[in-house]
């Protein structure tokens, strides 16, 4: 797991050209975007010592759910 946010640009570029070309269906984009939202709700920024708010963070579901 990562211990901040802050990534190279390198490392950024390297993501962004792998992630290229690939296709993903609109339900697949939104259980990305809830994922991620959970995901980063937990990591705090850099030099940052404040709480965590997850009262916007929707909760997981299954696939089935959906």
């Amino acid at each position: 797991m990562r211990q901040q946010r802050q990534l190279s640009a390198e490392t950024r570029k390297k993501i962004s050209e792998s992630m290229r070309g690939r296709h993903k269906s609109d339900r697949h984009k939104a259980a990305i975007s809830r994922g991620m939202l959970h995901y980063w709700a937990q990591i705090p920024y850099l030099k940052e010592t404040t709480e965590i708010n997850n009262d916007n963070v929707e909760p997981l579901k299954d696939e089935a759910d959906m």
